[in-house]
């Protein structure tokens, strides 16, 4: 069992009332009062709601300890002493009496963008009570008091909270993400660092995942969605090449960020030709590893099992592997290696379609085929007027194309990218611009299948274990059996992954 939210320190007419809330948003519920309406649909919705439920129950808590005169900068119920729990109470708090001093009890020991991102979480939770309460209070006198006094009351807690970084207070410093912009040899020595990471347990996948944001622009929270039958994949589950020799991703709207940033509907999302060959070697290795009985080309691409194609990771397993690598991008800056994130693969590509230093062979690919194509690939949605959006004609199929094969179609080779710079205009034949400290791609490969060998003899030997404890040894208990085998079983899921 795992650990208990402070939601679930809350009486039962608080859990129904957050309860109630979360499974109107499951349904799609519109919240609407008084000019504000949140977004009916919620990306990855079990995830988000399961956070918001810890969310708006650790709001509840800290009102509810700084009521009974607890201190409300604890942010979990298990911190609290002896005494503060026999005191804890949740009878002396209502959603329906929020008052303007609960706010300072949030405000305890916390920082003004911790407060602003709980005001984003629980302004549509209230709005939505005063929308129930608003429709009842047409029925008696009663209830329109009611409703008038836990409006005023509702409204004046929300206004303590900072909405914009304009509401700081002067002394609190504001730090944004130094972001970073990679070129196209620095992007491959950020994937061959991901190659060669002894500690990492999989870094074939590590790889592809990085190769494949720089190509596609696909985003963190959208990487744990992806499926294989979202690629354009022949009879033995591998990713195909076109006539045009590039692969197609066909992200769908719910496996998108927020469920509104599909694929093109007829172009789609172009996956590079290196970038389909280092996907399939990923695959072939998946294949190789699960059992017969798994079918090949379902299922989720990157699984913490390789067995349960229909498991995707919880959270961006990316985020340890990234942290692990920043010392050693001496490229950038200490404050671009400190805030070092995989989303910098999908700035980085949009940047190299539509960036400064674009060059094209035809003038008449201009800035806005340049831009209407990063936005094709990156799947935004620019706004545009209504006579663009409406009355003007898209680019060619055959001009995003070509646009795509002249910023991001690069080999993923340092020594063959040189040349691929040279031909296409973004470097001078006597430029030799490739980092002394990086590794050519054959070390690479070496390096790689060396590693690939290391980890399969130390998955045979973790397999030969477990087999010998197929039945319990007289010298073992029945409880250091149970752990043993678990140990083993958890170390092999973790080596396959």
């Amino acid at each position: 069992m795992g650990k208990l939210l402070n939601f679930d320190y809350l009486n039962l007419n608080q859990q129904n009332i957050i309860s109630e809330y979360l499974e109107f948003r499951k349904k799609g519920g519109v919240v609407s009062f008084n000019g504000f309406k949140a977004k009916k649909y919620i990306s990855n919705i079990d995830v988000q709601l399961h956070l918001l439920k810890g969310q708006i129950g650790s709001m509840f808590f800290r009102i509810i300890c700084g009521r009974c005169s607890i201190d409300s900068s604890k942010s979990h119920y298990e911190e609290l002493t002896e005494d503060e729990k026999k005191r804890f109470n949740p009878d002396v708090f209502s959603h329906q009496d929020i008052k303007e001093e609960d706010y300072f009890y949030l405000d305890n020991k916390r920082s003004p963008s911790t407060l602003h991102s709980i005001y984003k979480e629980v302004k549509p939770f209230f709005y939505w009570i005063l929308s129930k309460l608003d429709k009842e209070a047409d029925i008696d006198k009663e209830k329109f008091e009611k409703f008038r006094t836990v409006q005023k009351n509702t409204i004046s807690f929300l206004d303590q909270f900072p909405t914009n970084e304009s509401e700081y207070p002067i002394h609190v410093e504001i730090k944004h993400k130094v972001k970073s912009f990679l070129t196209r040899e620095q992007m491959i020595i950020v994937r061959d660092l991901l190659l060669n990471h002894i500690r990492s347990h999989n870094p074939l996948r590590d790889s592809c995942a990085w190769q494949l944001s720089c190509s596609t622009g696909i985003r963190p929270e959208e990487l744990v969605n992806l499926r294989i039958e979202y690629f354009h994949i022949d009879e033995q589950g591998f990713i195909k090449i076109n006539e045009k020799g590039w692969g197609i991703l066909n992200l769908p709207a719910s496996a998108s960020k927020q469920g509104r940033s599909p694929s093109h509907p007829l172009y789609k999302t172009l996956v590079s030709n290196d970038t389909v060959a280092i996907l399939n070697r990923y695959l072939k290795n998946l294949y190789s590893k699960q059992e017969k009985s798994v079918p090949r080309g379902k299922g989720y691409l990157f699984r913490p099992d390789i067995n349960e194609i229909h498991l995707p990771y919880k959270t961006n397993f990316m985020k340890p592997i990234i942290r692990k690598i920043k010392t050693k991008l001496h490229f950038l800056d200490l404050d671009q290696r400190k805030d070092f994130e995989l989303k910098a693969a999908r700035r980085s590509m949009n940047n190299l379609i539509m960036g400064p230093r674009v060059k094209l062979n035809k003038s008449e690919l201009d800035k806005d085929i340049l831009e209407i194509a990063a936005n094709y690939q990156m799947r935004h949605k620019p706004r545009l007027s209504i006579s663009k959006k409406h009355y003007t004609e898209m680019i060619s199929e055959d001009e995003f194309y070509e646009v795509l094969e002249h910023t991001i179609g690069f080999p993923w080779s340092t020594k063959s990218l040189n040349n691929w710079e040279i031909q296409y205009g973004y470097k001078n034949e006597d430029e030799n611009t490739i980092s002394k400290p990086h590794l050519v791609n054959s070390a690479i490969e070496k390096d790689i299948e060396i590693s690939e060998n290391t980890l399969n003899k130390i998955v045979l030997e973790l397999n030969s274990q477990l087999e010998k404890l197929t039945s319990r040894p007289k010298s073992m208990t029945v409880k250091e059996w149970t752990v043993e085998r678990n140990r083993l079983k958890k170390e092999i899921q973790k080596y396959n992954a």
